[in-house]
């Protein structure tokens, strides 16, 4: 009943009463991946989103449902938005593994996103180091 209850204050656009159901829900039924998967996209469109409680309903829901390729999905959006881009390559790829097609372009996006980070990473050091350098030679 309050899962249901969650989808009509979701969509009336009641965050705060979504979210009351849906915990009150996995109150009754915590092994619920929906309920948690529910809980974290309303964690996520809540003004401010609330990112680290949307994580942790989406990797709750990944433990319980391992072979639901959308709850990956999702898990490597918010993690992808969350700049943990390592963890959301992981969570596309078992997305893709699990049947979302979707989910390769991502794990591509994000691998060249990983990539130029790192190579920002590698300037900026080449950068500090010259000036360290520069000083030692005054």
């Amino acid at each position: 009943m309050y899962h249901f209850d969650g989808y009509i204050y979701d969509n009336a656009d009641d965050l705060e009463g979504a979210i009351a159901s849906w915990n009150a829900a996995l109150r009754l039924a915590p092994d619920s991946p929906d309920a948690h998967t529910n809980l974290a996209s309303a964690y996520i469109m809540s003004k401010p989103p609330q990112a680290d409680k949307a994580l942790e309903h989406l990797i709750t829901a990944a433990s319980q449902s391992p072979d639901d390729g959308e709850i990956h999905f999702n898990l490597g959006t918010v993690l992808e938005a969350c700049e943990q881009l390592e963890s959301a390559i992981d969570a596309y790829k078992k997305a893709l593994k699990n049947g979302v097609d979707r989910a390769d372009q991502n794990v591509r996006n994000c691998t060249a996103k990983l990539l130029s980070a790192r190579l920002d990473v590698q300037r900026q050091q080449k950068e500090i180091d010259a000036k360290k350098a520069a000083k030692a030679d005054k």
